[in-house]
């Protein structure tokens, strides 16, 4: 069985206030044409859909669009798709039951959905999992828990699944997995992923060492996690400046017999670039571009800041953002007012407010730990 897998779709993106669609559909074209070349059985989409949970008409037009041409060259294709940490999962479920009469299957919210396709080898379970909070698994549990990390909630919840290991089994999902041994600060997120606090949804991939492969989407940068089975694809475009070095891609899996997985990285390629441009001032407007720039100007000098900015978006029409690396001198023997210095707790209680009582509790936790190891 041949899978496609791509994730982090976030359709209807705006990038610094430029508009997407036409860049989106510029890479969406690209999966479409892999898809005719390669005639895959199966696309796996793992979260994030849309980038709002209320997302635009453009963004949905150009939804229905992309699956409409999936199908116009593969008729036969099945499509498997769950909600990420951006979706609605109410809005992903929508004609749910009757999507899956035609060889799509939606999956907003829990329960895990179990979708079973066949082929010359026998059958194929995939298990498709949307973004979930703790607080949504708990009732999904067997046994009650009071208190549940992302880690625990999702070890539970999977551990109590029915997966038959002589079989083949995918698990399509949207979280944040990290190989126990890893430490957090060395995986790379990006500035357009949903961080919590302290990483608090990381999730330890022990847990899905019982599938053949299994597609991930939440991380934008392609990745790994440990095992060459368990991958991020990936966005399929760079969604911000910390994005800008990486080589994006879509995955062919290539699923055979029992304990033989292929895996290949099928590149895709934007129509604007995001990059940055470092020099001086007028050096960098002798050039002319049309990728999405930061400018990073190394003038010493004042510069006319209109006449500056006017002539760099002459030139770079699409222009991010425009720093000037200038030094500062800092009294470093000032006196600091440590009486307004607040709790930890509540410092981070005003920058998130919308925390539930779960994560308030979780926070609370890690703040108490470390402050028990300092």
């Amino acid at each position: 069985m041949r899978i496609f897998h791509i994730s982090d779709l976030h359709l209807g993106m705006q990038l610094k206030n430029y508009d997407l669609y036409e860049d989106q559909n510029y890479v969406l074209n690209q999966v479409i044409q892999y898809i005719k070349d390669y005639q895959p059985d199966c696309l796996c989409i793992a979260g994030d859909v849309f980038d709002k949970q209320i997302p635009s008409l453009e963004a949905i037009k150009q939804y229905n669009e992309f699956i409409s041409k999936i199908y116009q060259v593969k008729e036969d294709i099945v499509v498997l798709i769950i909600s990420g940490n951006h979706d609605s999962g109410q809005r992903i479920d929508q004609y749910k039951d009757l999507l899956s009469h035609q060889n799509l299957y939606v999956n907003g919210s829990l329960p895990i959905q179990k979708v079973v396709l066949k082929d010359e080898y026998g059958p194929v379970n995939f298990y498709l999992f949307p973004f979930s909070r703790p607080s949504q698994i708990r009732p999904f549990l067997k046994e009650q828990h009071d208190s549940l990390s992302y880690d625990q909630a999702v070890h539970l919840y999977l551990e109590q699944l029915d997966v038959d290991d002589s079989q083949r089994n995918v698990l399509v999902s949207h979280q944040f997995y990290l190989p126990s041994e890893k430490e957090l600060n060395s995986i790379e997120r990006a500035d357009s992923e949903v961080k919590t606090v302290g990483n608090i949804d990381v999730i330890y991939s022990d847990i899905l060492r019982q599938y053949d492969y299994v597609a991930l989407g939440h991380i934008h940068k392609p990745m790994t996690v440990k095992d060459s089975y368990i991958r991020y694809a990936g966005s399929p475009m760079a969604y911000s400046i910390s994005e800008e070095n990486q080589k994006k891609q879509m995955l062919m899996i290539d699923l055979k017999e029992k304990g033989t997985t292929e895996i290949t990285s099928l590149p895709l390629h934007p129509l604007r670039q995001v990059r940055t441009i470092t020099g001086y001032y007028q050096d960098v407007i002798q050039e002319t571009s049309e990728d999405y720039v930061r400018i990073e100007l190394l003038d010493d000098q004042d510069l006319n800041f209109i006449d500056m900015n006017e002539q760099i978006r002459i030139h770079y029409p699409h222009v991010l953002e425009i720093t000037r690396n200038v030094h500062v001198d800092y009294d470093m023997d000032m006196d600091l007012d440590t009486t307004k210095i607040k709790d930890p707790f509540e410092l981070i209680c005003e920058f998130i407010p919308d925390m539930d009582e779960q994560d308030q509790k979780i926070l609370q936790d890690i703040i108490n730990e470390i402050g028990g190891l300092s």
